[in-house]
């Protein structure tokens, strides 16, 4: 994240108490838990003992090399947690101020949308949605398209099996998704004309994203696309897991 400004750091280290070396009332336990459950992280790797080993001192280092968008996403949970801490002190900096503070903070929101998206924790699913999560951090999406296509081929298998559709090993990805969206529509999920344009569209579209998957992406022993073109495809693939998590 880029640098704060002199006045916006303090801001920060009043409202979440960092003076002492702590971090409002986490212990090195808890405060794990918590930044890895909203960014993904564990704040106790070693990149993050820099600076120094408390937990402030860690949250400071994670503040300075993790992006603008990650950083957001922590400080908005942060927020909410001190505010729902009704039977203890509140923190000397008033809500609004510390909300004034983060939202000064520019980023890519893309990082978050996929934090919300891929939400999946348990399992080879959530291996993939964390091993997505943490290439795109990094700004490396090229790397994250073999993976992508595998947790949607998951996800759609799913999906369908929910809805009574086959799920042939051999079936394509574009083929499950064409099964799907025609169960949508007779449940209702898919009612719009514009809707319906958008999702046959993605069935030329994930056919093609399968030719990616085998001769572009690090699956196999491929050239690799560029950083900016990579991240064109997940962009759009991301937002039709999006959509597909809201009518299934």
């Amino acid at each position: 994240m880029k640098n704060l400004s002199f006045k916006n750091k303090a801001i920060l280290e009043k409202y979440l108490e960092m003076g002492s070396g702590y971090v409002l009332d986490f212990s090195d336990r808890t405060i794990g838990l918590f930044v890895g459950d909203s960014i993904g992280i564990d704040i106790h790797d070693d990149k993050y003992r820099s600076n120094g080993t408390s937990k402030a001192n860690k949250l400071r280092t994670l503040l300075q090399i993790e992006s603008e968008s990650v950083c957001k996403k922590l400080l908005l949970d942060l927020c909410e947690y001190a505010q729902s801490k009704e039977n203890t002190k509140k923190p000397e900096i008033d809500e609004q101020a510390f909300r004034s503070m983060i939202a000064t903070i520019e980023g890519d929101e893309f990082v978050g949308e996929i934090q919300e998206t891929l939400k999946e924790t348990e399992g080879n699913i959530g291996l993939l949605a964390e091993d997505i999560k943490r290439l795109i951090r990094e700004g490396r999406p090229e790397l994250a398209l073999d993976r992508l296509h595998t947790y949607l081929v998951k996800i759609l298998r799913s999906a369908c099996d929910k809805n009574g559709i086959e799920t042939d090993k051999d079936k394509p990805l574009h083929s499950l998704w064409a099964e799907l969206v025609k169960a949508m529509r007779v449940k209702g999920k898919i009612s719009s004309d514009v809707a319906d344009v958008i999702v046959k569209s993605n069935i030329s579209i994930l056919e093609r994203f399968n030719f990616v998957r085998n001769q572009q992406s690090a699956a196999h022993d491929n050239p690799l696309l560029g950083t900016e073109e990579s991240l064109f495809i997940v962009r759009n693939i991301v937002s039709l897991i999006r959509f597909l998590n809201g009518i299934t």
